[in-house]
């Protein structure tokens, strides 16, 4: 190939040009390596640029469900006597600990929900409560919030083989909580009676309050769960967890919540 003789003057143009195209390409394209060096990334990044990816394109909805956001979620109940410390429902308390699980993830939300020791007007002990985020997909976030609004233990969870840690997104899911669900004092106050149909509850112990995906229903579920003595067994009272009505009254369990 004959290579043609060129000034200093016309390699200068060409080069101008032939620059200004390539960077051309590079905004239009996107180029590695421009102005710094090309670093593969690691594993956490991809997962992350992924879920951001798909967070973006859904619209910060998971299985159908949209994200519920502070602003989403009604006010609970304020419970207190006698001067004491007010205590709140679930629905007060799912907003507290949402906040403090936004510090881990920005697009933190909650999977399950169980509250030990409820009492008649919808307040246990404490809740646990895990939350899930679309930007990790490998982790959970599990917290305890006491009845007052405190977060008094968090922990992300990480023990475990990926496929271990990814078990429990099989056993419980990984849709959100939906906003709408009832209040804690809602579910007793229904599957109270509902169950003192069938059990003599002076016989019953260890209520427990647990809100969770189910499988059977495809639906979010309120378990009313105690311990009958008599039978040495849980039993509980299903609620469909938007509406509040009674689903079903189960009459035996080995497991607990």
């Amino acid at each position: 190939m004959e290579i043609p003789n060129r000034s200093p003057r016309e390699l200068f143009a060409v080069a101008r040009v032939a620059g200004f195209l390539f960077l051309l390409a590079c905004i239009t394209m996107g180029c590695s390596g421009v102005g710094s060096a090309s670093q593969p990334p690691d594993q956490a990044s991809r997962r992350g640029s992924q879920a951001a990816k798909q967070q973006a394109s859904t619209g910060n909805v998971v299985n159908g469900v949209p994200i519920p956001t502070l602003g989403t979620i009604a006010d609970g109940k304020v419970m207190s006597e006698g001067g004491a410390p007010p205590e709140y429902t679930f629905k007060t308390l799912w907003k507290k600990a949402l906040r403090a699980a936004q510090k881990w993830h920005g697009d933190a939300y909650l999977v399950r929900g169980v509250g030990q020791y409820i009492n008649n007007q919808g307040v246990p002990s404490y809740w646990f409560l895990t939350f899930l985020s679309p930007s990790d997909q490998l982790y959970r976030l599990d917290m305890e919030v006491d009845p007052w609004g405190n977060v008094s233990k968090e922990n992300i969870w990480k023990g475990g083989s990926q496929a271990e840690l990814r078990q429990f997104r099989v056993v419980y899911g990984d849709t959100p909580v939906p906003a709408n669900i009832v209040d804690s004092d809602w579910v007793v106050e229904k599957a109270l009676p509902a169950a003192a149909a069938q059990f003599p509850m002076n016989k019953t112990k260890d209520p427990a309050a647990v809100i969770n995906w189910d499988k059977e229903t495809k639906k979010f579920v309120w378990t009313y769960i105690f311990f009958y003595k008599s039978t040495a067994q849980y039993c509980g009272v299903d609620l469909d967890a938007q509406t509040g009505k009674v689903i079903k009254v189960s009459r035996g369990s080995g497991k607990g919540p």
